[in-house]
C-alpha cells in the first residue's frame, strides 16, 4: 500500500496513461515490417523499423516515443498511423487509402530513422518536410487505433 505524499499529505494520483500498440505476426510466413507514425504538440514524426516474425508480436509504446522525440507526455490520446509490409513470394502491403484520407507521410526506405514530418523556416513557421532527402520516399500510412484513457492498448495482427 502506497501512503500519502510527504510533501503534499496527499495520496498519489495514477500512473500517467501508456499508450501502446501490439503487432502480431499471425498469419505470415516472412518477418512483416513495421513503420509507424504520431503526433503530438503540433508535430508529427514517422519511425522505423520494427521486425515481427510468424508467430510473434511486438510493442510499440508510443508515450515513450513521444518522451524521446521531446513532444512529452501526451495529455490526450495520440493520433497515431501505421504501414506494413512483407518480402518474398507473398509480399504484402499495409498501407492507407486515398480514398479514406489515410495520410500520406516521409519515410527512409533503407535504415532505421526517425523522422520529423514538420521543418522550422527562417520565419519561425512550420511546413512539412519536402521529402527529398537520400534514401527518402513519401509513403501512405493507414490511421492507426483510437485510444482513450480506458483503452491504453490497441492490437493489430497480421
Amino acid at each position: 500500500m502506497v501512503g500519502p505524499n510527504p510533501a503534499t499529505g496527499r495520496a498519489p494520483g495514477p500512473p500517467p496513461p501508456e499508450y501502446r500498440v501490439r503487432f502480431c505476426n499471425q498469419t505470415q510466413a516472412d518477418d512483416v515490417w513495421i513503420i509507424v507514425g504520431y503526433t503530438g504538440a503540433g508535430q508529427t514524426y514517422t519511425e522505423g523499423y520494427w521486425t515481427v516474425s510468424r508467430g510473434e508480436c511486438t510493442t510499440v509504446n508510443f508515450s515513450q516515443l513521444m518522451l524521446t522525440t521531446g513532444l512529452g507526455r501526451p495529455d490526450q490520446p495520440p493520433r497515431t498511423f501505421y504501414r506494413a509490409f512483407t518480402y518474398g513470394e507473398d509480399s504484402q502491403i499495409w498501407g492507407g487509402l486515398r480514398e479514406r484520407e489515410d495520410p500520406v507521410l516521409c519515410v527512409n526506405t533503407v535504415r532505421k530513422f526517425r523522422e520529423n514530418q514538420m521543418i522550422r523556416r527562417d520565419d519561425g513557421e512550420y511546413e512539412f518536410n519536402p521529402c527529398d532527402g537520400e534514401d527518402e520516399a513519401q509513403m501512405r500510412f493507414r490511421w492507426g487505433p483510437v485510444f482513450d484513457p480506458e483503452v491504453q492498448t490497441a492490437l493489430i495482427n497480421f
